[in-house]
């Protein structure tokens, strides 16, 4: 569910196949886009088993502008795959929308679509999302998000019969002009792991463990998994010590020191964020 500066919900019901417009105050359904009792007519209205509508570009306007807007665009995950519940559709590859409805002609136009990539042909049964990476300005993108939810690998017996042979996971990253820019497999094809939606953003890790340091063949290796504001490595041996910049996951030091040794990760601005264990180097 969405809920927008009005105060109204935009809700999508998977199985009607069809997206509903809300009243906050009455719960009256304002509109209906797509399915058998649609508002609007045009191809903006073709989807199926959809999942994640989303108002674009409204996130700084007042209920006043919102009210009086007439037109709106809205995001969503058109799965197109109903094949468990309704096996006559002509199943095509899920993709994400991007539509344009018009409150006074009654139209909804298809303004960009963000397809499986041709290679994957993906076909997701269920969950999904669009994200447009605008709507996120700390990542100062126009690049879209699509995750492609869950994909069930199907197998067709006698009599029509159909059994689940597996599941897998995809998401991928477009250019605003719909370009693939990269896809991921992240689980499948054995997997019970399904991922509902996916979603971009700036973070920030702060592990509660320690710096792992290991000292072997005269060399110091240095990692930290999922810190990331560590920009170099303080190796210290007594009263003395050296800095070195961090480089990927796992920093390697050629060392000589024959004493024990401890590793601080540094901020780019100098700040200790952590400190490994004391480590012994052995003759």
């Amino acid at each position: 569910i969405d809920k927008d500066a009005a105060g109204n919900y935009l809700m999508s019901g998977r199985h009607t196949r069809s997206i509903y417009y809300i009243s906050g105050s009455t719960g009256e359904i304002l509109w209906t886009l797509g399915g058998k009792n649609s508002s609007f007519t045009g191809s903006g209205t073709e989807f199926w088993f959809q999942h994640n509508p989303r108002f674009v570009g409204e996130k700084n306007l007042t209920a006043a502008q919102v009210s009086t807007m007439r037109t709106r665009r809205i995001t969503l995950f058109d799965n197109e795959n109903g094949i468990l519940t309704d096996p006559v559709h002509n199943i095509t590859v899920s993709r994400g929308l991007m539509v344009e409805i018009d409150l006074d002609a009654h139209t909804a136009t298809v303004v960009q679509t963000f397809p499986s990539p041709s290679a994957a042909h993906i076909t997701s049964f269920a969950m999904g999302d669009v994200q447009l990476l605008s709507e996120v300005p700390a990542l100062d993108s126009m690049n879209v998000v699509v995750g492609f939810g869950l994909e069930l690998l199907l197998a067709i017996g006698a009599n029509s019969s159909i059994s689940l042979q597996g599941i897998q996971t995809f998401f991928a990253e477009y250019a605003a002009n719909g370009t693939p820019l990269r896809l991921v497999q992240y689980t499948g094809p054995n997997s019970e792991d399904a991922s509902y939606r996916v979603f971009k953003n700036t973070w920030v890790g702060r592990p509660s463990t320690d710096p792992d340091v290991v000292i072997q063949d005269g060399m110091l290796y240095v990692s930290w998994n999922g810190a990331t504001e560590v920009a170099s490595w303080r190796i210290e041996q007594g009263n003395n010590s050296t800095t070195v910049a961090k480089t990927g996951f796992e920093t390697a030091v050629a060392i000589v020191s024959t004493t024990q040794m401890q590793v601080s990760g540094l901020a780019a601005n100098g700040t200790v964020l952590g400190t490994s264990r004391v480590v012994t180097v052995s003759s």
